[in-house]
């Protein structure tokens, strides 16, 4: 059947979703869990991107191995189980090294997920259909990302100035009450996984059959691979920088309240995240139907430099209804990266090497774009400017200098990446 790959591309869009809730859920939680454990800004920084880089260093090559050989459905099941632990560990957590090491358990979710899922969506969707498939998948992350900014504002609407609950749960934090709905809703991921199989594997050619080693091939490829790679890690530091302190910066900036920043933000990401993701997907394919072969690169060239000129005027706005246009603008485009990437990659890595190379690039990204988008926020704010009410123009000097290399390396990169996907391709 034709759309046979749409129920299990949908399910791990859902797992996405509870990835990315489970990540995300932090930033709409800064100021109350400062509070509760006594922590600066950059502190927090680290709960919401180091930590989570912590596993990838350890894990993320071994399991994209295992990934191309054995049932990569079953990976992403303990993966699921792994980093929905984590959040548990969340709630209960007592100091900040606990939460620290407990958020070190949730980022089993992006190193064990994003490798095994574009892996099996490759051989799951028709190859005229596969960025619109990627695309259904990366919705899920601006799905996640709202449920976590939306329903973590409503609990803490339900708190009061000490951010424990009033009502239900009387003398509770409301945010661990968030990070264990974000456990709970694991559950439901993995029961869907159940519901599937792994996908037959698709090889291609000679490359394939040869097999050859990942550290062999990027000796001769590497050019192609630190440009799109390289890009891409770029465009993700400015993506989780906005991502990290957008709530707060409508709070601290704007005046709003946290229920209200959540639902802001949250709808931001439903009403035009989701459609970013699905309109780089449909984008993508439609430049490929017109022989566009480096249509996933050259869009991100663009995307970047659109996505510098929308936070620039979000934070640069006087007026909160004009600050909320262009962090839609921003939204819609943050959505993109994540399918743009996996499309690029995808199509550029030999068969028996695809989840290998995207557990590489994810692991960069980790290490580097998670840790450093919202650090260099925290810093700007806390050591350059020395005030919190000044976190716009840290969040606009962040953007402004990761898109706009970003764009240099992906549009330089348009020449190369083509070559490489004929080569892969025979």
């Amino acid at each position: 059947m034709r759309t046979a790959w749409l129920w299990p591309v949908t399910l791990l869009a859902f797992c996405h979703l509870q990835a990315i809730a489970s990540m995300q859920v932090v930033n709409i939680l800064v100021d109350p869990i400062k509070l509760s454990l006594h922590i600066s800004d950059t502190q927090y920084s680290l709960l919401q991107g180091a930590a989570l880089a912590v596993f990838a260093v350890v894990v993320g090559l071994p399991v994209a191995r295992i990934a191309d050989r054995a049932s990569r459905r079953n990976i992403i099941l303990l993966g699921v189980l792994g980093w929905s632990a984590g959040s548990l560990l969340c709630a209960v957590a007592q100091t900040f090294a606990q939460l620290l090491a407990a958020r070190a358990l949730v980022g089993i979710g992006e190193i064990v997920l994003f490798p095994a899922a574009l892996s099996m969506i490759y051989d799951l969707a028709p190859r005229q259909r596969l960025a619109t498939a990627i695309g259904l998948f990366g919705s899920g992350g601006p799905l996640g990302a709202a449920l976590a900014l939306i329903g973590g504002g409503w609990l803490l609407s339900l708190a009061d100035e000490t951010g424990r609950l009033t009502d239900g749960l009387p003398g509770v934090a409301a945010w661990r009450i968030a990070f264990l709905a974000c456990a709970v809703f694991g559950l439901f991921a993995v029961a869907g996984l159940l519901t599937i199989r792994e996908p037959v594997r698709h090889t291609a050619g000679a490359a394939s059959a040869a097999r050859v080693p990942l550290g062999r091939h990027l000796q001769h490829a590497w050019p192609v691979y630190a440009g799109v790679s390289g890009g891409f890690i770029l465009l993700s530091t400015a993506v989780f920088a906005v991502n990290a302190w957008a709530p707060t910066f409508l709070v601290r900036v704007h005046h709003l309240g946290y229920e209200a920043a959540g639902r802001l933000t949250g709808l931001a990401a439903i009403g035009c995240a989701v459609a970013g993701a699905w309109c780089a997907g449909l984008g993508v394919d439609y430049l490929q139907r017109r022989r566009r072969d480096d249509g996933a690169v050259l869009a991100s060239g663009v995307i970047s430099l659109s996505l510098a000129a929308a936070i620039a005027g979000a934070v640069y706005s006087t007026s909160l209804l004009a600050a909320a246009i262009f962090l839609c603008v921003a939204y819609f485009l943050l959505g993109m990266p994540t399918v743009l990437g996996g499309t690029a990659l995808q199509q550029i890595s030999p068969s028996h090497l695809r989840a290998q190379i995207m557990a590489a690039h994810v692991l960069l990204v980790n290490v580097f774009a998670l840790s450093a988008g919202p650090t260099a926020v925290a810093l700007l704010t806390d050591r350059y400017f020395a005030s919190t009410a000044r976190v716009g123009y840290s969040i606009a000097i962040t953007v402004l200098a990761t898109t706009a290399l970003a764009a240099f390396l992906l549009l330089q990169v348009r020449r190369p990446f083509v070559a490489a996907r004929a080569a892969s391709a025979d």
